[in-house]
């Protein structure tokens, strides 16, 4: 199993527990959502570099154009979804 969290880095809100929904009806597994505090310049999947392929389908899957290798603060064993405005 691959673990996703979901993050929001927009002004909608409940927008990271929608796309959670969407994420797990796909057949993923969701494990959190929250707020995303920082600046990300448009909707990304990061990953650990073991989770490239699994990245660029859930990306594929959401409509999202932009994966990137993870940074901390993020978890290094599952997908980081940040969803933007």
């Amino acid at each position: 199993k691959v673990y996703v969290e979901v993050y929001n880095n927009s002004g909608v809100a409940g927008l990271a527990g929608r796309t959670a929904d969407k994420i797990q009806a796909a057949g993923w597994q969701v494990v959190g959502t929250d707020n995303w505090v920082g600046s990300i310049p448009e909707p990304t999947v990061y990953h650990p570099p073991r989770l490239k392929a699994e990245a660029k389908q859930l990306a594929l899957d959401l409509g999202i154009g932009r994966t990137k290798e993870a940074v901390a603060p993020m978890n290094f064993d599952r997908l980081t979804v940040i969803l933007t405005g």
